[in-house]
């Protein structure tokens, strides 16, 4: 259980201390789309949950310098285009 955490007033729940920890997450992209609720097709383009590469990039590239990383903003913007 950590120990670090911090003192917050909620709406509902009023002043609470909250603690945090720091987890890791290591699998295939199969097991981490599926653990995640991402699409577990690979037969689409964007598949991947760390960047915006597509099927033909794949095959044709090989370094990760070569990938358009997802970032929080790009995620930001990714939904506010659903509404």
């Amino acid at each position: 259980m950590s120990t670090h955490g911090f003192n917050e007033n909620f709406p509902v729940i009023g002043n609470q201390q909250i603690y945090v920890g720091l987890g890791q997450v290591s699998c295939d992209n199969l097991a981490l789309n599926s653990i995640f609720g991402f699409i577990e097709s690979f037969s689409g383009d964007h598949f991947c949950t760390m960047c915006f590469a597509t099927r033909d990039d794949i095959q044709t590239k090989f370094y990760e310098e070569d990938f358009e990383r997802r970032t929080t903003e790009e995620y930001d913007k990714d939904v506010a285009s659903l509404s």
